[in-house]
């Protein structure tokens, strides 16, 4: 939280380069980036089987932050994303791509379905589980 990034930077075994921007382009007016889908950045986190892709550019320094960091998610049957409640100084929407999540906060439960979408304030702990036989994949974006 003091260093106002999302935590699964620090999943990331090396810290390497070609996560930041992979192609940038600039006119008077805009800054924007593509990233292919064959070249996101994947973490997997073994003890909870989930596998977090980066879909927005990320970087940890000043200068190539974003203000926005963007998670394609794969959360396995009977898995949660992280492995405990989590809060960050971020705010966080959800959208669900294919099948189920239930999202876990101040002692409540949302189920959520496909095509479902979710908004979390900042510091707000919570947490996502996959209730289902099925993979679940979802859409998280961190915005500052």
């Amino acid at each position: 939280d003091c260093l106002e990034v999302p935590l699964v930077f620090f999943l990331v075994s090396e810290f390497d380069e070609s996560l930041l921007k992979t192609e940038e382009q600039e006119d008077n007016h805009n800054k924007y980036f593509f990233i292919d889908k064959k070249n996101r950045k994947k973490v997997i986190v073994p003890e909870i089987e989930t596998e977090y892709q980066f879909i927005t550019p990320i970087g940890l320094d000043e200068d190539n932050r974003m203000n926005m960091t963007g998670f394609y998610m794969n959360v396995k049957p009977g898995c949660w994303v992280s492995d405990g409640m989590t809060s960050h100084f971020a705010e966080e929407s959800t959208y669900v791509i294919k099948g189920q999540i239930e999202i876990y906060l101040d002692n409540k439960i949302f189920l959520l379905n496909e095509g479902d979408s979710f908004y979390i304030g900042s510091e707000i702990p919570h947490n996502y589980f996959n209730p289902n036989d099925e993979e679940t994949i979802i859409i998280s974006y961190l915005a500052n």
